[in-house]
């Protein structure tokens, strides 16, 4: 995963980011990883 993280940001272009992007505040995402599925949820959504 692309992911910063001292600044605790994911890159729009990394699997994670590419997952997320059209998503909203409480949606359950699953990425495929090379360790297998695995869901997030939305919680948090900042803008820099």
């Amino acid at each position: 995963m692309k992911r910063i993280l001292s600044y605790n940001k994911i890159s729009y272009s990394s699997p994670i980011g590419r997952a997320l992007i059209g998503k909203e505040l409480d949606d359950t995402v699953t990425v495929n990883t090379p360790g297998g599925l695995v869901d997030y949820e939305i919680i948090d959504v900042q803008y820099v």
